[in-house]
């Protein structure tokens, strides 16, 4: 199993995943296929003996390999799609809009059909001729699948008639195993496992979309919109029609409100198909922008206020209960989070990295050095660290680290150490100090303290304020006084 350990060989790792996917580029477009050569170079390189069964969805030859690779050049196969339109019917026409959203089961709560019932409710007669809503059941458990379907078909008969609803459940076969696949970013085997089948959902959702409509928006099942989603939606689309757009953007955070251009569908289905064990598909979708449709992103095409909201307080990954930050607005919800008490000038060049990789975005640790906005740090592990490499070397009076806020009040540091390093590499630290159980860290240096190099802060141990749930971190603001 492959572990990566250090910042090196992730870069490494995505280096990889990106000369895979020129390859895919180059050798596959949206009508041919690659020869079966270029297929068994692939499995090669990837330590990988012998090339795929003529099969490509045959699971167990699959398993018996532990080939993790699919097969490029037989793409297609594995979107089946005979039998998985499991209610309501294809239209005749093509409409503007498809909203695609995937449901799995959640402990303790049930939101898919309260978000079915604000999208229909929300668009007029005329504006349902023109959307489609697609439901993914993305869950293997027969019963919840018996659920959702006699609970659309007893509410929505006439939506499914009309084809205004669309149910798919897509076939065993589709999925690989999802067992023993290598573990990133330090994740846990479940999650590595719970964001693979998620991928797979999604790529799943994107090749059946791609006929239905202009324009593809992801939703999920347990989303608030707004009156009038449609039209709004409708004139963003008209406002940015000449503009070199990847994506659209109609949701408060993550993959809500992701709008595509249905044509970009299936290139993007099987782009995250052959990397779905590699990444989150938020990270994969936007890796896709930048390489394929040469699009680097921008809050340029970010609809505020968002017309797609969260309302469910329990993830889809084993029952756990999280933040609602998008459920109120955003100026209101994250002035006080990003406002600054300490910086008077701005802080000296540098470069500020964590080893935190999971966040949400896009609140990266870049955030609290400069002048606004934070950084909030999600899935942390005892022993994460955040460091920041000067231009040049330094004189330091005082450093301050500023984590959570009123409305996250438990989102702060918990054990932390600062450490500096004097040396060009950064490679010898020396322990200033430890911090334990505080909001602010704040520590002035003494005057005989030499030029700086690096500050690296350790987060010895993480706080957990529910029972084996590690608390996530915001850091609103970082100022250094020089």
């Amino acid at each position: 199993m492959i572990r990566y350990k250090s910042w090196w060989y992730k870069c490494i790792a995505v280096i990889i995943i990106l000369i895979y996917f020129h390859l895919f580029i180059l050798y596959k477009d949206s009508s041919r296929y690659i020869n079966q050569s270029n297929d068994d170079l692939l499995c090669k390189n990837n330590d990988v003996n012998g090339s795929l069964d003529d099969s490509v969805i045959n699971n167990e030859k699959l398993r018996a390999s532990g080939n993790i690779w699919p097969s490029i050049s037989k793409m297609e196969k594995y979107f089946i799609p005979e039998g998985v339109l499991v209610l309501g019917k294809r239209r005749s026409y093509k409409g503007l809009l498809v909203f695609g959203i995937p449901t799995v089961q959640r402990k303790g709560a049930y939101y898919l059909m309260q978000t079915i019932k604000e999208l229909i409710d929300e668009a007029s007669d005329v504006e349902q001729d023109e959307i489609l809503i697609v439901v993914l059941i993305a869950d293997s458990d027969v019963t919840y699948q018996e659920k959702v379907r006699n609970d659309i078909e007893e509410k929505y008969f006439e939506e499914l008639r009309d084809g205004l609803i669309q149910v798919i459940i897509p076939p065993p076969q589709y999925y690989p195993p999802l067992d023993n696949l290598p573990i990133l970013y330090k994740d846990s085997p479940s999650r590595v496992k719970w964001r693979s089948k998620q991928c797979l959902d999604y790529s799943y959702m994107f090749f059946y979309c791609a006929e239905l409509a202009e324009y593809y928006i992801q939703l999920e099942d347990d989303i608030r919109t707004v009156p009038g989603y449609v039209s709004s939606i409708k004139n963003f689309i008209k406002l940015k029609e000449n503009k070199n757009w990847a994506i659209l953007e109609f949701g408060a955070r993550g993959f809500i409100g992701m709008t595509y251009r249905t044509k970009h569908l299936k290139k993007l289905a099987r782009y995250i198909r052959f990397y779905y064990w590699t990444m989150p598909v938020d990270w994969l979708f936007r890796l896709f922008n930048e390489i394929y449709l040469d699009t680097i992103y921008t809050g340029a095409f970010i609809k505020k206020p968002p017309l797609f909201k969260h309302i469910g307080k329990y993830s889809s990954l084993d029952g756990q209960k999280r933040k609602l930050e998008d459920v109120i607005p955003y100026d209101k919800a994250y002035r006080d989070m990003a406002r600054r008490r300490f910086q008077v000038k701005r802080n000296p060049q540098a470069v500020i990295k964590t080893s935190i990789t999971s966040f949400v975005y896009p609140f990266d640790i870049t955030k609290p050095y400069g002048n606004d906005d934070f950084f909030w740090g999600k899935h942390l592990q005892d022993g994460d660290n955040i460091s920041i490499k000067f231009k040049q070397s330094i004189k330091i009076k005082r450093i301050i680290f500023v984590s959570g806020s009123k409305k996250y009040p438990y989102d702060t540091f918990h054990y932390a150490t600062l450490l500096i390093s004097h040396d060009e590499s950064c490679k010898q630290y020396v322990t200033l100090a430890t911090f334990n159980d505080t909001r602010i860290l704040d520590y002035k240096f003494s005057i005989s303290t030499n030029q700086i190099q690096c500050i690296k802060l350790e987060l010895t141990k993480i706080k957990m304020t529910i029972p084996d749930v590690k608390n996530w971190l915001l850091i609103s603001e970082i100022a250094i006084f020089t």
